[in-house]
């Protein structure tokens, strides 16, 4: 709670001095073999392959502590949680996932550098869906 406080007050702070840099955290759910949550550069193939829809991630500060942020991921797998200022932002990072079909998934990363980006893995706890019948659906 400390540390939310903290994160708020330096960005009103900042901004009667000169503005608070805002930017994003961002990253994409895929499916995989385990749960697992990690970095991983861009360019990284797996950034551009297939995602999971409809997983709502959140991420705090510390573990289990104040909240930074929800999102939920798009069509590609796809997520970001607009960040008042990365610079404050120096502890742990806990990133958690749930969906429907998956496991949930939970992992402490740090803030990303640029280049970087949360890639969340979850393992499906039933057969993937085929193309055919997600079309069939739509």
């Amino acid at each position: 709670m400390k540390i939310a406080i903290g994160l708020a007050l330096a960005c009103v702070s900042a901004l009667f001095l000169g503005g608070c840099k805002s930017s994003s955290l961002s990253g994409k759910v895929i499916a995989g073999d385990a749960s697992v949550v990690t970095l991983i550069g861009n360019d990284e193939d797996r950034m551009k392959g297939d995602g999971l829809e409809g997983v709502d991630v959140e991420v705090r500060l510390g573990q289990g502590r104040s909240l930074l942020g929800k999102a939920t991921s798009g069509a590609d797998g796809s997520w970001s949680i607009s960040i008042p200022d990365p610079k404050m932002v120096r502890d742990k990072l806990s990133v958690m996932a749930k969906g429907e079909g998956v496991l949930p998934s939970r992992g402490d990363v740090y803030y990303p550098g640029e280049g970087r980006s949360v890639l969340v893995v979850m393992k499906r706890t039933g057969p993937a869906p085929s193309k055919a019948a997600e079309s069939n659906v739509k």
